[in-house]
């Protein structure tokens, strides 16, 4: 299990207080995450730029194989 899975949760420069995104604390290897955002904003994970739906949401899955600590980006 990545027990510190979104330790290095990253805002951009120009990030608002609102494009702080809603995720688990821990997933497991393997796992799919499912987050949220305030509209608007927009999510970063593994170099990609996530899909967010229209209330928000945003998944992406952990690789079997993943680090300890991973990064997402979240910014306007």
């Amino acid at each position: 299990m990545i027990a510190a899975l979104f330790a290095a949760l990253v805002s951009t420069p120009a990030a608002t207080a609102a494009c702080v995104p809603e995720l688990p604390q821990a997933v497991a290897q393997g796992g799919l995450v499912v987050g949220r955002i305030d509209r608007g904003c927009t999510v970063r994970f593994g170099g990609r730029t996530l899909r967010v739906a229209g209330d928000g949401t945003f998944v992406f899955g952990v690789a079997r194989d993943a680090p300890a600590t991973l990064t997402v980006e979240a910014g306007p």
